[in-house]
């Protein structure tokens, strides 16, 4: 293999030994270190910012027939890897179908009546392991919900990725409105039933 190199003089190649770059390159995959394993299976995005920007968006917008890369960019106006990290985080809200195919609970999402239910009910799809620990998390101070989160996942208070989930919980969060929470716990509770069965 023949590349050109910097500091070669003008006009002439630097034959690079293709053998010698790719054991280097095998050597360097096999020191990288493994994904971590997360206890709990908390869904968490470094950008919980995307979250919102994403649900805002989905909001005003028309439902689409799916929720792809290419919706999201030209409908949804939002780019980057970032944004691409919220569809799974959807899936497992229960608001879009494993293909991307919005959900009845999406649709709830896009009233202003439904919206609070849609997101609490959204909240314990996708962070059942929280509720577990407290029926009404979506209530629970900042420092009470960290607490949950590092029983959960045993992680240090200090983790990045303790942050990352707080944070994505509480983007979603941030849309359930000051309501009954009798009535939304039952009410979710049933959909949450309906939607199993």
């Amino acid at each position: 293999m023949t590349v050109e190199k910097d500091d070669a003089p003008e006009g002439e190649d630097v034959t690079v030994d293709s053998s010698e770059s790719s054991t280097a390159k095998k050597e360097d995959e096999s020191s990288a270190k493994p994904a971590r394993e997360i206890k709990g299976n908390l869904p968490y995005t470094a950008s919980p910012g995307s979250i919102k920007n994403v649900l805002d968006a989905a909001i005003r917008a028309e439902r689409p027939d799916k929720l792809t890369n290419n919706v999201m960019e030209t409908v949804f106006g939002l780019s980057g890897g970032g944004a691409r990290s919220v569809p799974p985080i959807l899936k497992k809200m229960g608001f879009l179908q494993s293909d991307a195919t919005p959900t009845d609970v999406y649709s709830k999402f896009k009233t202003d009546s439904g919206r609070a239910q849609a997101a609490l009910l959204g909240l314990r799809q996708a962070f059942p392991e929280i509720f577990r620990k407290n029926e009404v998390a979506h209530r629970t101070s900042e420092d009470q919900l960290r607490d949950i989160v590092i029983e959960i996942t045993g992680l240090k208070k200090t983790d990045p990725i303790t942050r990352h989930i707080i944070n994505t919980f509480n983007a979603i969060r941030g849309y359930i409105r000051k309501v009954s929470v009798r009535l939304l716990l039952l009410e979710s509770r049933q959909t949450l039933t309906q939607a199993k069965a």
